[in-house]
């Protein structure tokens, strides 16, 4: 029988569900706020989501129809703020319906807007095209141009209108500025700068002469420019005399021309429409003059927590403290839940209420008061570690205010900690703070800015985070991890040029830091292709991908070793176009050298470095990148965005102008060969518009508005190379300054006696910059390169010189990569080949090098890790227990056998070899031993006598001194002798053979000794029938004692 639909039974739900949303729905104002936030409103959405959902949803067999929800969906209100909060109030009410009925529900959808752009040129704008295109026409012309130099006050129009249609200035107050104030100019290397509000204008050497005769001429009263212009369009017949022309349209007629002449994201980026933070004054003259700079970093206010509370953390949850001070509690704290944390917050926030400032002082008191004890008990910290995080935070806010203010409102304060508290709890509940590195910081952060939906208050974290690193309470974390839209914070904007570039590889190279090497690397990795810090941290071989050996192609993807801030930072980055070949080479080589024989391609490429290694190689780097440019401001994070910079300067190379004459384009990294590579690789066309969308993609971001706003900060230059390059005649030039003249390249007048007071009189302010006079010297850094004391050499260190010998490293490149000596490497390359020439020199087969590296397959190559460990954990107990000089003779005892098999005489080598392997119990490892009885005629069982007693010797010597087990001897017998067999029998386990028939007997006997491997990595692929395997003996061990005879040879030597 076919189920109908039924309608949702509401007996007393209705009651109950509005009783809940009265209490949830503060919350879901929290994540999504709205403007109109009052009683009446909360009412309005719980009564509403509750009508619509009995009236239309409906049920079959007990389950809620996707149908009836959609039809309830549809019914909510079309708007982007307010949509969210009805959702959530439906998701609670299905929940309520099924505690009360049973009927349950599926997940309801998620509406996406998406807002239409508002075009960059309307209709309206071209109705004046013409009488734009006849003004474009009149300031163009050279007999306007000459009339203003004549008498700049009576064509103060001509000025006015080239300042903003030729220059871009739009905005009135701006122009008035320029004109009335010249002491807000800037001089950086000869070039002009001004400087309006957020904006500045690189004017063009045009405007500069242009402004000289205004400067020179005029009174500098304030002008209506309104009038002026009207005025001059008048007299020039440009426009009826009753007809006025504003200063909006004549923005339009700007807009109509840059975004005609270049592009929208072009015009955006200048007009301010698009956000973008320009490079500070002292990170131009780097690049003007491609000078080190004497920049201090400014002391800002700090936003350290009090010595107590990060005490109390760090005995909560710091592993380096609780060593120093163990826990003698032995009680298990359990941590909160997420509500009682959530509850704890906003019970103490409640109070911070918006007040006179009497009461303000009043409850900041008694609130710090009351936080003072919570915050100092580690117990507390243990059972509440997140709400304890914002407790502090709060208790700062409160006691010491911002950064720019020393006292915050009580309301502010509430605002801050409430829009962190809820999505900072939930996302980081469950999570253990001994567990988590840096990048899970970074991560977690970025998954509670996405958690709030109101873009101001998003940078509310990045004040906490701020907070946490500051405070020490999360030291290692990076904020330029944390994903904050660019709009809400302020923009550290800086740039390494690629000159400096070039003298940063240099200092590494020349440096002696024990990290330079994996700095060089990194560096690389992030000033040529943009990549995060946690990005370059956790790539791994199979990431770096070639085509044909000419196309080398870096993915950037989420794996095992991080995670990516948004599905956008994965990426293919074409890294063949973007990093000079020889540097290319360098990295190739690298990743040659790092992976060695079977090592997975999910490795990360950084195999033999810990996670400390990294973090002090980044830590390095950033003061070299800081002592190369003297700018102690610069972070690592600025590689980031010199990439972007450099990449748009790339892209757009062969449109821009003076190229070799601006110094941060005078480099052999920008030319128009690379520069059309690069186009081709990216599938960019010469008229190509989405040569930021390229860029955007390459950064790993959803679009180019973010890398506008966050990384591009020469849209300045790019204003004034492109749409504002305008170069002084010299025709003008010479009516200004006369006959005998001569320019720079820019086109500006060279200062002659003649004239160069009245030049100087009319120049902008010098830039007050200090520049550096000495150049940067490496060794001025800190902690010099340390070479391992020849004590900590190890037989880990020892295999590892030898295995990259093996695989064709230079003992050069192995000195650096493995921090030795150049002599130790060459001594432990030079001892392994003399002991290889010794080896089997019994046999008529001749041993491999290198440990017979080349041979050992993968399983082979783990072993042979396996006992490296067990010899390094048991070594202090081996040197105690066993007279290490009694093995040196091992070496000849190998025959030349399958996997060398050990056969010996020396009873004295035998039992200490016996013994060293008894102590490094290892354990899926047996040790065999066979004694082989001589292959003589007897006759007679008496005969038998002293051979029984060399049996009885061994047995003895192996059971009772080296405590093997009696089952571990096999005695071996000649077949000629078989009917003697039970004389041995008795003794030991025995079999009839004539492996052993040419061994020349030597009293006590000759034995040979198996070091069986019991398991196997193939045993996982086997069924159970079939298990265990048979123990075989394996290269690996003999590899190990070789390399460990070439460990205490090349220890001894240098020892004496």
């Amino acid at each position: 029988m076919k189920s109908k639909l039924e309608s949702i039974p509401c007996d007393g739900l209705k009651a109950k569900f509005i009783s809940v949303a009265n209490e949830e729905i503060a919350n879901y104002l929290q994540l999504n706020p709205v403007r109109d936030d009052s009683g009446s409103f909360r009412s309005k959405c719980i009564s509403k989501v509750y009508e619509f959902t009995v009236k239309i949803a409906r049920h079959i067999d007990a389950n809620i129809t996707a149908s009836s929800l959609n039809s309830i969906q549809s019914k909510f209100p079309k708007n982007p703020e307010v949509e969210p909060i009805y959702r959530d109030l439906l998701r609670l009410l299905l929940v309520e319906i099924e505690k009360e009925t049973g009927i349950r529900a599926p997940n309801i959808g998620e509406n996406v807007y998406i807002e239409q752009e508002v075009p960059q040129l309307t209709p309206d704008i071209f109705l004046n095209s013409q009488l734009a295109n006849n003004i474009y026409e009149t300031i163009e012309s050279a007999s306007s141009l000459h009339s203003y130099l004549d008498s700049p006050h009576h064509h103060a129009g001509f000025l006015v209108l080239w300042l903003c249609l030729k220059e871009g200035i739009d905005q009135q107050k701006t122009i008035t500025d320029l004109l009335c104030r010249p002491e807000s100019r800037t001089l950086i290397s000869g070039h002009w700068f001004f400087s309006a509000g957020k904006k500045r204008y690189w004017l063009s050497t045009q405007a500069e002469l242009l402004l000289h005769r205004w400067y020179e001429s005029n009174d500098r009263r304030r002008l209506l420019l309104s009038t002026v212009v009207n005025t001059y369009l008048v007299n020039c017949g440009l426009l009826p005399r009753h007809t006025k022309l504003s200063f909006i349209e004549l923005r339009q007629m700007l807009k109509l021309e840059y975004v005609m002449t270049r592009n929208a994201m072009e015009y955006g980026l200048a007009a301010r429409k698009i956000d973008s933070t320009f490079l500070a004054e002292h990170v131009m003259t780097r690049l003007l003059s491609d000078v080190r700079v004497n920049v201090q970093r400014q002391k800002e206010p700090t936003l350290a927590t009090t010595v107590r509370q990060t005490r109390s953390w760090d005995s909560a949850f710091s592993s380096s403290y609780r060593q120093l001070r163990p826990d003698t509690d032995d009680v298990c704290i359990m941590q909160q839940t997420t509500e009682e944390q959530i509850t704890v917050i906003s019970r103490i926030t409640n109070v911070l209420i918006r007040t006179n400032r009497k009461n303000s002082i009043r409850i900041r008191q008694k609130l710090l008061t009351e936080l003072h004890p919570k915050l100092h008990n580690p117990s507390a910290t243990k059972k509440m570690p997140w709400a304890w995080l914002l407790l502090s935070w709060l208790y700062h806010l409160l006691k010491n205010g911002g950064k720019n203010k020393s006292t915050l409102r009580l309301d502010t304060i509430k605002a801050y900690v409430d829009y962190v508290a809820m999505p900072f709890i939930v996302e980081f509940s469950g999570c253990n703070p001994n567990l988590m590195d840096s990048l899970d910081w970074a991560e977690k952060l970025n998954d509670v800015i996405e958690r709030i939906s109101s873009v101001t208050k998003k940078a509310y974290v990045a004040y906490f985070a701020e907070y946490l690193v500051e405070s020490a309470l999360v030291p290692n974390l990076c904020l330029s991890d944390i994903d904050v839209p660019a709009a809400q914070h302020n923009v550290d904007a800086n740039v390494i040029t690629q000159h400096e570039a070039d003298r940063i590889i240099e200092a590494l190279n020349a440096s002696q830091h024990s990290k330079a090497s994996l700095g060089k690397i990194i560096f690389l990795l992030a000033f040529y292709t943009g990549l995060r810090r946690n990005e370059i941290a956790g790539l791994q071989f199979k990431d770096v991908y070639h085509y044909n050996d000419r196309n080398h192609t870096l993915h950037v993807r989420p794996n095992r070793y991080r995670l990516l801030k948004s599905k956008e930072s994965s990426r293919n980055i074409p890294i063949d176009v973007l990093i000079p070949k020889d540097l290319l080479e360098v990295f190739m080589e690298y990743l040659f050298t790092a992976k060695t024989k079977f090592m997975a391609e999910d490795t990360s490429i950084f195999p033999h470095f810990e996670q400390s290694d990294i973090e002090e190689a980044f830590s390095f780097l950033t003061n070299v990148l800081k002592g190369v440019t003297g700018d102690e401001s610069i972070r690592f994070h600025h590689c980031r965005h010199s990439f972007c910079n450099w990449m748009v300067v790339q892209l757009y190379y062969n449109e821009l102008t003076n190229k070799e004459d601006i110094a941060f384009l005078n480099h052999h990294y920008f030319s128009e060969q690379r520069s059309h590579e690069l186009n081709q690789r990216l599938g960019i066309t010469r008229y190509s518009r989405k040569k930021f969308w390229a860029i955007a993609t390459l950064l790993g971001h959803a679009s180019p508005a973010t890398t506008a706003a966050s990384y591009f900060h020469l849209s300045d230059f790019l204003r004034r190379n492109l749409f504002a390059n305008h170069v002084a005649s010299e025709a003008s030039l010479r009516r200004v300054w006369g006959q005998r003249i001569s320019t720079d390249p820019f086109g500006r007048v060279t200062p002659k006696a003649n004239f160069s007071q009245r030049l100087l009189r009319t120049m902008p302010t010098q830039s007050a910059v200090a520049l550096h006079t000495e150049v940067f010297d490496i060794q001025t850094l800190e902690k010099p390169k340390s070479r391992k004391p020849e004590d900590d050499l190890s037989l880990e260190l020892c295999w590892r010189v030898i295995r990259r010998s093996a695989e064709g490293h230079s003992s050069n490149s192995i000195s650096k990569a493995l921090e030795l000596s150049l002599n130790t490497v060459q001594l432990i390359i030079e001892t392994e080949a003399h002991l290889t020439e010794r080896l089997l020199s019994n046999s008529k087969y001749q041993a491999r090098s290198s440990l017979n590296y080349e041979n050992l397959n993968q399983p082979n190559i783990s072993v042979l890790g396996v006992l490296i460990r067990r010899y390094t954990e048991s070594e202090v107990k081996l040197k105690k227990a066993v007279q290490l000089p009694m093995l040196y003779s091992c070496i000849e005892s190998f025959i030349g056998a399958k996997d060398s098999l050990i056969r010996t005489d020396n009873k004295d080598m035998a039992l200490t070899l016996l013994r060293f392997l008894k102590l490094m119990e290892v354990g899926f490892f047996e040790i065999k031993v066979k004694w082989y009885m001589a292959n003589i005629s007897v006759t007679d069982a008496k005969e038998l006598t002293p051979y029984l007693a060399h049996v009885d010797y061994w047995i003895k010597a192996i059971v009772k001194n080296v405590e093997l087990p009696k089952d571990s001897i096999q005695l071996v017998v000649p077949k000629q002798l078989e009917r003697f067999k039970q004389q041995f029998e008795d003794r030991a386990t025995t079999v009839c053979s004539d492996d052993g028939r040419f061994i020349r007997y030597n009293s006590p006997g000759t034995i040979s000794i198996h070091f069986k491997q019991t398991k196997f990595h193939s045993d996982q692929r086997k069924s159970p029938e079939t298990l265990p395997s048979m123990p075989r003996r394996t290269k690996a061990f003999v590899s190990f004692l070789r390399l460990v005879k070439t460990y205490w040879t090349v220890k001894e030597e240098k020892s004496e």
